[in-house]
């Protein structure tokens, strides 16, 4: 942590992952997946702070408390990006950079249509196409919690779905964490949690985060027998005309080039893994 005059004014979010070969890396980019994480400096400040801050990261290294660094999915637009790796450099610590993240996101405008008119024809058919399919089994709605009360019952229908959607459960320990964070974001408005329902049936859910007038996407599911008729997707969109309704300006992807991200993005962000010495990879799962 960096201090200015007695007040905090940086925070380095890193930890030692202990083995042969001691790791430095951002707390919560393994078991709690992070992306873009980064240095928490006040914006403007980080040409000052940024290096102090990697200052003693590199007096850490002389002092044998790690011997290899890995940090994940950092944005190349980020004020600290290039900060760290040269600062660090200047201690004798040469940073590699991995091959390009792309990181996908949707500019949104101010309406659906103007939307769909620059995606073009071919989207606009398959969302109709899809929706048509759906209505023939039920009437579909999006719907979002109430109240504090009901964020219990729509995350259980997200561990339900995400474990049904790809057959390799999440542990324990990764649902109860992030139910206490949804807990401690819905009264704050930093919680977009949405489920689809046909007829009396659940089929999808999105856990997703709001900050900064942004969707960050994370997580979701849908039932396997409605795969075919992509209430993922119609999910999707759903989402996409309730953030343009609350002027929300981006929906972010996060890291991956899935086809789907491609399909609905307007653009995308590049992000590195910033390394020193015998890193190995990023995430361990």
């Amino acid at each position: 942590m960096a201090v200015d005059e007695g007040v905090p004014c940086g925070i380095a979010p890193l930890i030692v992952r202990k083995g042969p070969s001691p790791r430095l890396e951002f707390f919560g980019q393994n078991k709690a997946y992070g992306e873009y994480l980064d240095f928490i400096v006040p914006r403007g400040r980080e040409d000052q702070v940024t290096p102090a801050l990697c200052k003693k990261i590199a007096e850490l290294h002389a002092a044998g408390k790690w011997q290899s660094m890995s940090l994940a999915v950092v944005l190349e637009n980020s004020p600290n990006f290039s900060l760290i790796s040269s600062s660090l450099k200047r201690h004798g610590l040469e940073i590699e950079k991995s091959p390009v993240r792309f990181c996908p996101y949707v500019n949104l405008p101010a309406n659906w249509e103007m939307y769909l008119t620059r995606k073009g024809k071919k989207l606009r058919k398959q969302i109709e196409y899809n929706e048509r399919r759906l209505n023939r089994t039920g009437e579909f709605k999006i719907e979002f919690p109430r109240n504090t009360s009901e964020v219990d019952e729509f995350f259980d229908d997200l561990i339900y779905l995400h474990n049904a959607r790809w057959d390799k459960p999440l542990d324990d320990v990764f649902f109860s964490f992030h139910r206490r964070i949804a807990h401690r974001f819905f009264p704050l408005n930093r919680l977009l949690l949405a489920r689809l329902r046909v007829g009396q049936n659940v089929v999808a859910v999105k856990y997703d985060f709001v900050f900064d007038n942004k969707v960050w996407g994370y997580q979701g599911g849908w039932l396997k027998e409605f795969k075919k008729l992509e209430v993922g997707s119609i999910l999707l969109c759903e989402i996409f005309k309730y953030c343009i309704s609350q002027e929300i300006r981006e929906y972010d992807f996060l890291e991956g080039n899935s086809w789907y991200k491609r399909r609905w993005s307007t653009s995308s962000y590049k992000a590195f893994d910033l390394t020193y010495g015998k890193a190995g990879p990023a995430y361990i799962f």
